[in-house]
């Protein structure tokens, strides 16, 4: 069974009770880019979690000691060419509370889709809604597939759960596999608030 930007749950949409399926892009459009006050609330906490500074340390016997030149530290810092590390960390948390989950993609030199049991060159995010997990066994996906209108990328997972793809995501009581966002139990509050502010400018445009 492969999970991708449509799954299968019950919840409220415009003031209707759907139990098909639901969409990321619907819910990121009506419960983020629609919507000022979920837009401010994610905004103000990604621009915090932006902010974050990273220190390595060394332990010994003797305590920790704090590594000031590292090449963990340099990626983690200068994650993409065309991406600093504020940018990389506001996709990442946008995304996990948009959507409750998020996809770091580790790229190594000449084989981006391979896992290698070695540090990768960069990092990425990819956007949550163009992903699809393929479910295996053991509560371990069989690969990740990633698709948009350029190109399609196949990450294949390990017995040991090892791939290209770091997932993180919310915890979720109806799969295993994907993330609940955290939107979605105020999708009802949501939608009331996107129809009457529509309902109010419709008044306002008639005079």
């Amino acid at each position: 069974k492969s999970i991708s930007a449509s799954s299968k749950y019950l919840f409220l949409f415009n003031g209707a009770m759907y139990n098909t399926s639901y969409s990321n892009v619907k819910q990121a459009r009506e419960g983020f880019v629609s919507n000022i006050i979920v837009f401010r609330c994610i905004s103000l906490i990604t621009m915090q979690a932006a902010q974050l500074n990273y220190k390595l340390f060394k332990k010994s016997s003797k305590g920790n000691t704090e590594i000031e030149d590292h090449p963990l530290l340099d990626l983690l810092n200068n994650p993409y060419p065309s991406m600093a590390k504020n940018e990389f960390l506001r996709k990442l948390f946008t995304y996990y509370l948009i959507y409750g989950q998020a996809y770091t993609w580790l790229k190594y030199p000449f084989d981006d889709l391979t896992f290698q049991n070695k540090p990768p060159v960069f990092l990425y995010p990819l956007r949550p809604d163009k992903m699809e997990i393929k479910e295996g066994a053991n509560f371990l996906p069989k690969y990740y597939k990633y698709q948009d209108e350029y190109q399609t990328l196949k990450f294949d997972v390990s017995m040991l759960g090892q791939s290209n793809i770091i997932h993180m995501k919310t915890v979720n009581p109806l799969d295993e596999f994907t993330g609940l966002s955290p939107t979605f139990p105020a999708a009802y509050p949501i939608d009331q608030h996107n129809e009457s502010s529509i309902w109010n400018l419709g008044l306002l445009k008639n005079g």
